[in-house]
Formats: C-alpha cells, sequence, structure tokens
C-alpha cells in the first residue's frame, strides 16, 4: 500500500502510507496513531503507526481511500449518528456480510463493536469484524 492516501479530517488532513503494508486477499491490517500498547488501549501490534495528529472525527466526516495514482478505491461519508451509529467512546463496524465499497457507505450496515480487546475498549483490531445484530 505505498503511496495509497487515506483523507479524512483533522490536521493534517491527510495520511500517504509511506512504509510497506501488505493486505493478503480477505486480510486484515491494522492501523494505528501509536503502535506502543501501554498508551493505546492495549492494541495488538499496528501493520501500519500513522502521524500523530491525523485522526477521524467523532462527528460527521467523509473518509476516503486513495490508490497510488490517486484513483478513489472506497469512501464512507459517515454521519453524526443520523444513519450511521454514533458510539461515545467505542468502536464503529462494518458487518462483515456488506463487506464491499457500496455496502461500505451506507449506515445501517454498520453497528456498534461488541468483542473486547486489550484494555476493555470494543473492536476486532487486525481481524474480521464482529457480525451486527
Amino acid at each position: 500500500m505505498i503511496g495509497y492516501t487515506i483523507v479524512a479530517g483533522g490536521s493534517p488532513s491527510t495520511e500517504v502510507i509511506s512504509s510497506s503494508v501488505v493486505v493478503p486477499a480477505g486480510g486484515f491490517a491494522l492501523f494505528a496513531r501509536k503502535s506502543d500498547p501501554l498508551v493505546n488501549g492495549g492494541l495488538p501490534t499496528p501493520a501500519y503507526d500513522y502521524v500523530d495528529g491525523w485522526n477521524l472525527g467523532n462527528g460527521s466526516q467523509t473518509v476516503q481511500i486513495l490508490d497510488a495514482g490517486s484513483g478513489l478505491v472506497c469512501e464512507v461519508p459517515y454521519d453524526n449518528g443520523a444513519t450511521f451509529p454514533d458510539p461515545n467512546g467505542l468502536s464503529m463496524t462494518l458487518n462483515p456480510t456488506k463487506f464491499n465499497v457500496t455496502d461500505a457507505a451506507i449506515g445501517a450496515n454498520w453497528c456498534t463493536a461488541t468483542s473486547a480487546y486489550g484494555l476493555g475498549d470494543l473492536g476486532t483490531p487486525g481481524a474480521a469484524n464482529d457480525t451486527c445484530p
């Protein structure tokens, strides 16, 4: 994924993947702002540690992933709870039965994570998502 760009709010608003991240077909890769489990809630070691200050907002935002040639790979325009879940302090997760670009943009296909990891946060970092109810 070297050269891929993730675009989403914050300052700076983009993160260009600057090191090798290989995601096998049907696999997963964890991206995190801090790779130290003592300060990141006990996350497993991420495949990529992005720049401090870049983040995903908790309100309305559009996240885009662009390939190395700036072609759009995926776009998710989530809202502030109108159609997407807006859990306070919890992870949103895309239902694994809806794992495609079209379905990822539909709020009803997302839910609040239920699996605990690390120090008690919820989500499935680096692994398949929980199935939504």
